[in-house]
């Protein structure tokens, strides 16, 4: 068996070469990765097969990286919920295939701290609510940037009612005028049928239930 040198230098499996600094009692060694200057206390036997991973080197997409911290991808070898959100939003801002069919996220991108997943699994943690998914168009309209200031926890419905959404002024049946932002969310509080009040919107239908559009829009 080929014996571990200290200052020689060896290749991890996923993480680029390493160089040895010391080695300890109990068969460990001290190893410090090249690229990211990241160092490690190791079995020694790792070092020979590679079998040693950096935790700042970036993996995902070549720009996000795992972390130093208690966050685990999977449990049973099941991937945790928390890093598919980290991996879906990192593929949406920074994966040239997700943008030749999604082109409108090629402007996107994640801030500086959500690059470490541990950082992003914190935040997930704290703000998570069941059944809802991580957004960024919900607090600021137009937003391109994927960060705890500008996200929130949201339904798919109401992402997609965000997405549709548009201002119309409408008249109700006494007079009153309403601004209306999301028409669909406007016709489930109100009794009203949102394909006929579109029809109205848009000029094919005088009214719906005595409801007409302000032409002074």
């Amino acid at each position: 068996m080929s014996k571990v040198l200290i200052n020689e230098i060896y290749r991890s499996n996923s993480s680029g070469e390493f160089i040895v600094l010391c080695k300890l009692p109990g068969y460990r060694s001290i190893v410090q990765f090249l690229k990211t200057g990241f160092t490690k206390n190791v079995r020694t036997n790792k070092v020979l097969t590679g079998e040693i991973s950096d935790p700042l080197r970036r993996s995902v997409y070549g720009i996000g990286f795992f972390g130093i911290g208690k966050h685990v991808s999977s449990r049973n070898g099941v991937e945790l919920n928390k890093y598919t959100a980290w991996s879906n939003m990192l593929e949406r801002c920074y994966s040239e295939s997700f943008h030749k069919n999604r082109p409108k996220y090629s402007d996107c991108f994640v801030c500086d701290e959500w690059l470490n997943y541990q950082n992003f699994a914190d935040w997930y943690e704290e703000n998570y609510i069941e059944g809802m998914h991580v957004e960024k168009d919900i607090l600021i309209d137009g937003n391109r940037c994927y960060s705890p200031g500008t996200c929130s926890f949201k339904s798919c419905q109401e992402n997609n009612e965000k997405a549709f959404s548009k201002n119309y002024k409408v008249i109700s049946p006494h007079g009153e005028v309403f601004k209306v932002y999301n028409m669909n969310k406007f016709c489930r509080e109100n009794g009203l049928t949102s394909s006929a009040m579109y029809n109205v919107a848009n000029g094919k239908q005088r009214n719906h239930k005595g409801w007409s559009l302000d032409q002074n829009i």
